[in-house]
């Protein structure tokens, strides 16, 4: 008994685990000029709806505002809109460590981490328009939704976040786990 519920404690730690991925950008998008909805786990939207992330690959401006290109590629705001980033998946967060940042003009850019429509972190700070991308730290845990604010083209890469998310496999394992708990104890009141 005792080792049955010690395996079923290590099934239930696994059951919902973080699925981290390494920090993305947007050149293995192949949907076209705009971000594909879903891509990484995300929806993307903003002032200009659907079509507010535009692939830098697909779409390049960065050199006409003179701002280099990244290796795992960027997305730019649509015509300067505010930006949206969203779980692709209804009621699951995630978590958003850093991300890089560019500016067709220098700007001062605030973003907020939401979760169900409150404001559960900020950050804001002007990004200089040059060549290099700039990092920003935000170790922001447990969100639904981040906005992206600023006055003029916005580029956006090396986003580094995780999901928490079940595994599909693992709750089934949990699911059989207990209902073989629930039998032995009948056969042990027998």
């Amino acid at each position: 008994m005792k080792k049955t519920l010690c395996a079923l404690s290590i099934l239930f730690v696994l059951a919902v685990t973080q699925a981290n991925a390494a920090p993305f950008g947007f050149a293995a998008d192949n949907g076209g000029t705009y971000i594909t909805q879903g891509y990484q786990g995300f929806n993307y939207s903003g002032g200009s709806g659907d079509t507010s992330w535009v692939n830098d690959t697909s779409d390049p401006i960065d050199s006409s505002y003179g701002i280099g290109p990244t290796a795992l590629g960027a997305a730019w705001s649509n015509g300067g809109t505010n930006l949206t980033l969203m779980s692709s998946v209804s009621g699951n967060l995630f978590d958003l460590f850093s991300l890089s940042l560019n500016v067709g003009y220098t700007e001062s850019v605030t973003l907020q981490g939401l979760l169900n429509g409150s404001v559960v972190d900020s950050w804001t700070g002007t990004i200089v328009n040059n060549y290099a991308y700039t990092d920003v730290g935000l170790n922001w845990t447990g969100i639904d939704q981040v906005n992206f604010s600023e006055g003029a083209n916005l580029f956006v890469t090396n986003i580094d976040t995780s999901h928490s998310v079940p595994e599909p496999a693992t709750m089934l394992l949990l699911s059989l786990g207990l209902a073989g708990l629930a039998g032995a104890k009948r056969k042990l009141k027998k």
